[in-house]
């Protein structure tokens, strides 16, 4: 079976939980989420620590297994796929931006980017034409030949998010991409998530932040593993 991107990205979580064993017992960490994510739609999933969040964006992201209930992407079950069909969906369809920029330090931001499209057998040229052209949207064009040790903690950010997008996923997946920024630059980059619904991305940020959830066009909160309130800002 090959597992191809769509023309869009539409999520749907039927009564999803995960579970951990541990030694003193069942660990509910998602416990019983419903929740429709809509093609180009930008939203936050804001909670505080050990709220789920995180374990939510990994169940959406294919790289976990619910316990029970069903996660689809684009009618794509994805608890029916294996480990390779998994892997395929994430590079097509999907990027993933972190908390903590993870650029290779002895690369230039070009190189960084350039890199994530290296294993799908692009041209160097290609990768070089469509790395720098990211980049340049991202406002980084006079930045492209700089490493990561000559770049502020905003435009390290753009650099991950612009790695995340070169490979033209549909969906965006973002754990508190803001949480090491200042403020200012906080709304730097979450103008840029925001901005590439644009371009019918579907961007899902997980955040601790009010001020950031904020800014999405919806807001999903969660407690104790379960929703506890969605509502459209």
């Amino acid at each position: 079976m090959t597992v191809t991107a769509d023309a869009t990205a539409r999520y749907l979580l039927d009564n999803v939980s995960r579970i951990y064993k541990t030694g003193g017992g069942d660990v509910r960490a998602v416990d019983g989420i419903d929740l429709t994510i809509a093609p180009g739609e930008f939203i936050a999933i804001e909670g505080p620590s050990g709220s789920g969040k995180s374990t939510l964006l990994q169940l959406i992201g294919g790289l976990e297994q619910a316990s029970s209930g069903r996660v689809e992407l684009d009618g794509q079950e994805l608890g029916t796929l294996g480990d390779s069909e998994l892997t395929d969906l994430r590079n097509q369809a999907i990027g993933f931006v972190f908390q903590h920029f993870n650029l290779i330090p002895t690369l230039t931001a070009l190189d960084n980017v350039s890199a994530a499209l290296a294993p799908r057998g692009v041209s160097r040229e290609e990768r070089r034409t469509r790395s720098t052209a990211m980049l340049q949207r991202m406002g980084l064009g006079d930045r492209v030949d700089h490493l990561p040790s000559r770049l502020s903690g905003g435009e390290q950010q753009r650099v991950a998010i612009a790695r995340a997008l070169v490979n033209r996923p549909k969906v965006l997946l973002a754990d508190e991409p803001t949480g090491n920024l200042d403020s200012a630059t906080t709304d730097e980059v979450v103008e840029v998530l925001g901005s590439l619904t644009e371009d019918d991305v579907t961007v899902v940020l997980i955040t601790h932040a009010t001020e950031v959830a904020e800014r999405a066009h919806r807001r999903v909160s969660l407690r104790d593993g379960k929703v506890a309130s969605d509502s459209a800002n």
